[in-house]
């Protein structure tokens, strides 16, 4: 991984139509399809929420044992995140 990158936290967002019945049907249907839905997605609106300084700020199912995006594809981010600060 770069000497000098950092993990940061971001956000993601994609507009589909999806065909339902009822708006819980339409949020079962959108998640199951969900890698379709951002993958058809040109122009995703991506907002960088923070850069993250320890494992305490990790949220929506990220812990330690998770890889991120962009880094080696090994380096673990309780390799990188101290436990607090």
């Amino acid at each position: 991984m770069g000497k000098y990158m950092k993990p940061f936290l971001v956000e993601v967002k994609t507009f589909a139509v999806v065909m339902a019945d009822n708006a819980e049907s339409a949020a079962s249907k959108a998640k199951r399809d969900v890698l379709d839905i951002v993958s058809d997605d040109p122009n995703p609106i991506i907002e960088v929420k923070k850069s993250l300084v320890s494992l305490a700020e990790l949220t929506h199912g990220w812990d330690g044992q998770c890889v991120p995006y962009g880094g080696d594809r090994n380096t673990r981010l309780h390799e990188i995140l101290p436990t607090a600060v």
